[in-house]
């Protein structure tokens, strides 16, 4: 029978981890303790606790990584937030959330506002980096500028050309992509940091008169943090402007597009 991990238990093993750097009694908790929590939030058999567990001790040095950044205040937040969105993914994965011929919502308790309003989940791009030479090049360019993936090769070359037939410059194109990303990376920081308080408050303070509201909260700010990472980075009516075409056009690509891809593999999109 696995040990129970207490809070106070898994901290003074996270500090001591961040002091002499070595992953090995870390590796030895933390899969349990993640794992455990999330027993305690949601219904999942020993099965799924398994799986988080053997998931995280793969990829402990990425999970590691991540947290760096956040102080003792906020890294067991982190770390549970972490483990349900793990959850969800490996939900996705074994067929619990059905999704081969339509996009997804993350949250139940919102209803999908439109069907292009996708998110690639990070852990698939490089799966979805090579269906994309896979698209018709135009095809492939318009679905790359609304969710922002990577134009290189020939979607840059025939971007370049194209912006030159338009009588256009590819660097005011980089100036304006630039700009866009750092305020759209400003806010997700932003939202980021208000799940993982309201997460810490949770576990701080577990029979306070306000847990309630800090649910609330949570969720709230979970709702927009998950609408920033849904929404389009460049709009129907923006990438019409870029490529000096219709926004007819562009809806038929992006239909095309995101279609082609559901058939390679229809787990890489969702739709919240």
């Amino acid at each position: 029978m696995l040990p129970k991990i207490s809070d106070e238990e898994m901290l003074v093993c996270i500090l001591q981890t961040r002091k002499d750097k070595k992953l090995e009694n870390l590796m030895a908790k933390l899969p349990i303790w993640m794992a455990d929590r999330l027993a305690k939030k949601r219904r999942v058999s020993e099965d799924e606790k398994s799986e988080i567990r053997l998931v995280v001790i793969e990829t402990i040095e990425k999970i590691w990584s991540l947290a760096s950044k956040y102080d003792e205040y906020q890294v067991l937040g982190f770390f549970v937030t972490y483990t349900f969105n793990l959850f969800r993914n490996l939900q996705r994965k074994n067929g619990e959330i059905q999704t081969h011929n339509k996009l997804l919502e993350l949250w139940r308790e919102e209803t999908p506002g439109c069907l292009h309003s996708a998110h690639f989940w990070e852990s698939n791009r490089d799966h979805l980096y090579a269906q994309l030479d896979s698209l018709p090049v135009l095809t492939c360019l318009v679905v790359c500028l609304q969710y922002d993936l990577p134009i290189l090769n020939r979607r840059k070359n025939y971007l370049e050309w194209r912006l030159a037939e338009i009588g256009r410059e590819f660097g005011d194109f980089q100036r304006i992509y630039d700009k866009k990303k750092e305020v759209w990376l400003r806010r997700l920081a932003l939202f980021e940091e208000r799940v993982l308080r309201y997460t810490r408050l949770l576990y701080q303070y577990p029979e306070s008169h306000r847990r309630k509201w800090y649910i609330q909260k949570k969720k709230e700010w979970m709702r927009h943090r998950m609408r920033v990472m849904n929404k389009s980075f460049f709009s129907e009516r923006e990438i019409a402007r870029i490529l000096g075409i219709t926004r007819k056009l562009v809806q038929v690509h992006q239909t095309k597009g995101i279609l082609s891809l559901q058939l390679k593999a229809g787990d890489l999109l969702y739709c919240a």
